[in-house]
């Protein structure tokens, strides 16, 4: 059987771990969803938890349950803010390595 959990549309759909929620990607917002199995499935509607412009690709849940994680690509449009240059590091390994 097949259910239709999204109102929009979605992609990247994650559990989580206590399968009470199922959470997706739709374009720029991370949406939830509540999800009841007992008995017959019953969906709830569809919440925006976060939305951003510059999420890209899949989340994943982190293991508390509490937090995602999940690519901002807006740092990577700006590219590189810093440089840091180490001269002479074989040197400087040497010293870690010798006796």
């Amino acid at each position: 059987m097949r259910w239709q959990v999204s109102t929009g549309g979605g992609r990247f759909p994650l559990w989580s771990a206590d399968e009470r929620e199922l959470f997706y990607r739709n374009g720029d917002q991370v949406l939830v969803v509540d999800v009841a199995t007992a008995g017959t499935l019953t969906l709830g509607n569809p919440k925006v938890l976060y939305e951003k412009h510059s999420v890209a690709g899949e989340l994943n849940l982190m293991p508390d349950g509490q937090s995602f994680v999940m690519i901002d690509d807006s740092a990577t449009q700006r590219g590189p803010t810093q440089l840091n240059l180490v001269l002479n590091w074989s040197h400087e390994l040497e010293r870690f390595t010798d006796p």
